[in-house]
């Protein structure tokens, strides 16, 4: 008859080694550290040097789902871990074996008796006689538990389709995918279900509800594994067509989904017969950001609608004059203003230097709810147009006048760092800006040098006087100018030469192209802007920046600052914290 005790009789002796103070004769010593190893309320092993198990309790049995027999039995230890995990988890216990650095912590997947995956968490520490303690706690509940709360983070809790963050980072991928492979296409559609209002109101939101859900699994009919198809709130739906072979296919799916939808839906008792506008930006690749895309799609869609709804249009540029009016979206804005729905998000400006923190740029979103977070691009232009953009800049100009203040008072290291405001073209012509931006640093108490503003070239500012005085004076109060895409204007030249610039931010569009097929050309127009800028006596800010052929290049150029998703992503300023300053060094301002 086997010995299942977790003490077997041939390895009571190996298991007095755990403590070299006690004689092995003890039989009650050894009784007490049975006592202990059984009621630890962990699952823990012993392996020798060859990773065989030589002591288990049995909770390990419980949780692994094997009896002790056959965990002894094990050629090694890990045969409980799946083998993708398994080799390096050997090899870091042989290199830690060898010079002793005990203890580690991670997490794996165990395989238990049954054929089920188990998440646990392992702890390894050294013990006498080179012996191996491995103590193995289930954390499947919290691996669900993480699981599930990402899946709400990312995903509508209504269709359980992704939702427009999730979609937004998907696109941003395909954007990157197509920059560096011309060869891959991808499509994206926008849709809005015809009327739903009018249901909703009449047949009661649990019927729209249904309706929702049923549209949505419609839709994932016509699509294949690799396109991804999103609810972007109320009854907006968008689509990426993922890697197609031509550009009709958007078409062929379009085609799908009416024939589809030709058909009564039945919610309970009742036949519902719903449409579908659908707008189509067929050929994505020559976008720059996911936001563009959204905006071109959901004026193509309301171009479909213009024509008689349950019909498909493909995006053309006259389509924004037409149906990219900002009125649908005004009330919304002003109510969100009210709510303090909008946000202000930070994206570090880091020295190429040292790679320390130069300041911070401003980004407004918009937290709306049940959508998530909206980028500007699609809510500034109507913003300006309706007039509610003086509203917003100058919150916006408070808000980070006021975060910028309070990092200062927390971290004294912060003093000389400054954060960066976008100005539209209708604020610089306000000619009460300089008043109101010299009341805010006033009443905050931020110094006017931790305040920096940033200005697009246009002809608009060119051709305005007032303007030119608007900058001049809030230059002469220590605030710093940027001009931001610097080089895709017409004027760029006469621009520096006009207005009070202190820093040039080289457009994203350039950077883009620094490492691309005609890299020499584009490398050579950087060359060109960054050496004007320091012939006036203006710092270069890249922005942009992604990869670290980029950098490289930029840094070899004499480009002294630089921003984008190499460093840092724009981020909510709670996550600016001690941690964020322990990782990054400070840079100079100059």
């Amino acid at each position: 008859m086997s010995d299942t005790r977790p003490f077997p009789l041939q390895n009571r002796t190996r298991a007095m080694t755990l403590s070299t103070t006690v004689p092995t004769s003890n039989q009650t010593t050894v009784s007490l550290y049975e006592q202990i190893f059984e009621s630890l309320g962990a699952a823990v092993l012993v392996a020798d040097m060859d990773n065989r198990v030589i002591l288990a309790n049995k909770q390990a049995a419980s949780l692994t789902g094997y009896s002790l027999k056959t965990l002894f039995n094990l050629t090694c230890w890990t045969d409980l871990i799946i083998p993708s995990q398994q080799s390096r988890i050997l090899n870091w216990v042989a290199e830690n074996h060898l010079h002793g650095s005990f203890p580690r912590h991670f997490e794996a997947v165990l395989q238990k008796h049954n054929n089920h995956d188990l998440h646990v968490h392992v702890s390894l520490a050294g013990v006498p006689d080179d012996k191996l303690l491995i103590c193995l706690h289930d954390v499947s509940e919290i691996k669900k538990s993480e699981q599930l709360l990402y899946h709400k983070a990312f995903h509508d809790h209504l269709t359980g389709l992704p939702n427009r963050a999730l979609f937004m980072e998907v696109l941003s991928m395909a954007i990157r995918r197509a920059r560096r492979n011309r060869d891959y296409l991808f499509s994206v559609l926008y849709l809005d279900i015809d009327r739903f209002k009018e249901v909703n109101d009449s047949m009661g939101h649990l019927v729209g509800d249904q309706i929702l859900i049923r549209f949505a699994e419609i839709t994932k009919q016509c699509l294949r594994d690799s396109d991804m198809v999103t609810r972007m709130g109320g009854d907006e739906f968008a689509v990426i067509l993922d890697d197609i072979n031509d550009l009709d296919y958007a078409h062929s799916v379009a085609r799908r989904l009416f024939a589809l939808l030709e058909k009564p839906m039945t919610i309970g008792d009742r036949r519902v017969s719903i449409g579908v506008s659908l707008g189509i930006v067929a050929d994505c690749r020559r976008y720059e950001n996911p936001e563009e895309i959204i905006r071109h799609a959901d004026a193509a869609m309301y171009g479909a609608k213009n024509s008689g709804r349950a019909c498909a249009k493909v995006f053309q540029p006259m389509m924004l004059q037409q149906y990219g009016q900002p009125q649908v979206l005004e009330q919304e804005m002003r109510t969100a203003l009210e709510q303090r729905e909008f946000i202000l998000y930070y994206q570090p400006i880091v020295s190429l230097a040292t790679g320390g923190l130069h300041g911070f740029e401003a980004l407004i979103r918009w937290e709306r709810p049940g959508v998530g977070l909206i980028p500007p691009v699609e809510f500034i232009p109507a913003a300006e147009q309706s007039g509610l953009l003086h509203d917003l800049g100058r919150w916006i100009l408070r808000q980070a006048c006021e975060q910028m203040k309070t990092w200062q008072d927390t971290y004294p290291s912060l003093e000389d760092c400054f954060v960066c405001v976008n100005l539209s073209g209708c604020q610089c012509q306000d000619m009460t800006l300089e008043q109101y931006i010299s009341q805010t640093l006033q009443s905050v108490g931020l110094p006017a040098r931790n305040l920096h503003l940033e200005v697009t070239e246009c002809k608009d500012l060119l051709q305005s006087q007032a303007v030119l005085d608007v900058l001049t004076r809030l230059r002469e109060l220590g605030i710093k100018i940027h001009v931001d895409n610097f080089g895709t204007g017409a004027s760029s030249l006469y621009f520096l030469h006009r207005f009070p610039i202190d820093v040039i931010k080289v457009d994203r569009s350039f950077v883009d192209r620094l490492d691309g097929v005609n890299h020499r050309q584009d490398q050579r127009i950087v060359e060109s802007i960054i050496s004007l800028a320091h012939s006036l006596d203006m710092a270069v800010v890249a922005e942009g920046v992604e990869r670290e052929t980029q950098e490289n290049i930029l840094t070899g150029l004499n480009c002294q600052f630089a921003q984008g998703y190499l460093y840092y992503r724009p981020m909510p300023p709670e996550l600016i914290n001690a941690e964020f300053l322990e990782r990054i060094t400070l840079g100079t301002t100059s």
